[in-house]
């Protein structure tokens, strides 16, 4: 293999180590969803519906509203959260029978681990009970 080759070829580890520099970089996602996608990976769809809606996990870690928490979760809209919960980590009320969790905030000890449970989530709903799929740049538009 020559050295342009060794340089070319990506990892699963280097997108997840890129994610975790920036966990908001949905164009990111996306790429990876197609890397994915090529390597006929189930967790495709999963990643590309995060990058086109903008989804993400909250990091606790970062938390400006408690400190001391240390894990990444996605909040359910139909929840009870007392506070503003970002729009990034915020999912759809279906999600919560696919998540099998009476939690309104599934949580996990890393941001892959939480990714990696929406995706296994989003597989169990059949597409005709999901909301349709609309675009961050769509939704932009929209609210202009």
């Amino acid at each position: 293999m020559t050295p342009n080759e060794e340089a070319s070829m990506v990892t699963e580890d280097a997108f997840q180590a890129a994610l975790d520099a920036e966990p908001d970089n949905n164009a990111m996602r996306l790429v990876f969803a197609d890397w994915l996608e090529e390597a006929g990976d189930w967790r495709a769809e999963g990643y590309r519906w995060m990058g086109e809606l903008g989804k993400f996990p909250y990091d606790w870690s970062k938390s400006t509203v408690v400190s001391g928490f240390r894990t990444f979760d996605w909040y359910l809209e139909d929840g009870g959260a007392t506070w503003e919960v970002p729009e990034h980590c915020r999912l759809p009320a279906w999600f919560r029978k696919a998540f099998r969790t009476s939690l309104d905030w599934p949580d996990y000890v890393t941001r892959r681990l939480a990714e990696e449970a929406l995706c296994r989530a989003l597989a169990k709903v059949p597409p005709s009970r999901r909301q349709p799929r609309e675009s961050r740049v769509t939704m932009l538009v929209r609210s202009r």
